[in-house]
């Protein structure tokens, strides 16, 4: 992407910076040989249209641990 057309759209994005490549490659390699199933951290599923009802739920305490958005739901 342009760097120019990004800052004009002011476009944020966000990196994670606090890991090394080792640490990276190791936690990749987890999760390709199967031993942890991260699925079950996905906590619910909500369709786009339902995100501003599920940010203003998140603003709670709540049980949830990762809400995953489903643009084609």
């Amino acid at each position: 992407m342009n760097s120019f057309r990004a800052i004009s759209k002011e476009v944020e994005i966000v990196m994670s910076v606090f890991f090394t490549m080792p640490e990276f490659e190791m936690a990749i390699r987890a999760l390709d040989g199967g031993t942890y199933a991260p699925q079950h951290l996905v906590s619910d599923k909500v369709p786009l249209l339902n995100m501003p009802d599920a940010f203003e739920a998140l603003r709670q305490r709540t049980t949830q641990c990762k809400v995953l958005v489903d643009p084609g739901a």
